[in-house]
């Protein structure tokens, strides 16, 4: 007997009634039931086996997921479901153990990584929830990285990482782009210079406190040579001078540097003398500082602070 073909009005009416059938707790509550039994079923796990395998199969079944949670209903539904399940610390526990099983299979590595990439990527980028994610990575890592515990873990690590081939060809390759590039010129020599002078403070046993910083800032009050008044051109560039020499006892401070041309600072060289005058800029019999005045008044202050502090007395 052929099968009887329904109209569109009894369509409607049985989908109608199926959906009042399942706003019933009792029914709703029955059909989960009855799903669970027949999903436990061999013959159920061999279909779905076969459904997951077959990639048309697969995403026809991943579409109808996606339309079904698109309903806001289904949606809520599927969150309960979820919820419940967690709460059941054996079922929970039971979905961890398949999560790491799913991600320890060598077969998942590479879709695990590319998913999580993703993941990340995309909260990274979120305009709300970046900014809290970069905020929250970078007070636990100043946290990490602060905790005396760690410091031989990190050394050892840093070790590690850095022995790799990959990191080598890597840190070579930026390296070269860095150093090849016109914009960084400036910048390098203001990095050479700052580890030379701490370099050397260091081995002098001196304060040593002068940064790139504190160089940017002696730039912008230096507008010719301390020493010989010439204004600084592009051609005669300025060159970080120490006062009172290192190898005097001076300090690679702010308040014992100024800019100086390089004939200068190389007639100057490590005497404590005015390269143009020739007066003396440190008593040997007492071993104090004199108070030379710069041409800087906006730098004075910190000259002034630091020989009072010192018990500076004038030299003559």
């Amino acid at each position: 007997m052929p099968k009887r073909i329904r109209s569109a009005a009894e369509a409607e009416k049985d989908r109608e009634y199926a959906r009042r059938r399942r706003m019933d707790p009792d029914f709703y509550e029955l059909s989960l039931k009855r799903a669970r039994e027949y999903n436990a079923t061999p013959a159920a796990k061999a279909r779905r086996r076969e459904r997951e395998s077959d990639p048309v199969q697969k995403k026809l079944l991943r579409e109808q997921q996606k339309q079904w949670l698109s309903n806001p209903e289904n949606r809520e539904r599927a969150r309960e479901v979820v919820r419940k399940r967690r709460r059941d610390p054996i079922k929970r526990a039971a979905e961890l153990e398949a999560q790491r099983n799913r991600r320890n299979d060598p077969s998942n590595i590479e879709t695990v990584r590319k998913i999580g990439r993703e993941y990340q990527s995309k909260r990274r980028n979120d305009p709300i929830i970046g900014p809290k994610i970069r905020d929250h990575a970078r007070e636990a890592g100043n946290q990490y990285r602060n905790d005396p515990s760690n410091k031989a873990r990190i050394q050892e690590n840093g070790r590690k990482y850095r022995s790799r081939p990959e990191f080598k060809k890597q840190r070579q390759e930026y390296d070269n782009k860095w150093l090849n590039n016109p914009d960084n010129k400036e910048k390098l020599r203001d990095i050479v210079r700052t580890q030379k002078h701490h370099r050397r403070a260091r081995l002098a046993n001196v304060e040593n406190t002068f940064t790139r910083k504190d160089w940017q800032t002696l730039l912008s009050h230096s507008k010719h040579c301390h020493w010989c008044k010439t204004p600084f051109t592009t051609k005669l560039r300025p060159t970080h001078d120490h006062v009172i020499p290192l190898a005097k006892g001076g300090a690679n401070t702010l308040a014992n540097s100024c800019c100086a041309c390089k004939p200068c600072n190389s007639k100057k060289h490590a005497w404590a003398h005015n390269p143009i005058t020739g007066q003396l800029l440190f008593n040997l019999n007492y071993a104090h500082f004199s108070i030379f005045k710069f041409h800087r008044p906006a730098l004075w202050h910190l000259i002034c602070n630091r020989h009072q502090s010192c018990g500076v007395r004038r030299m003559t």
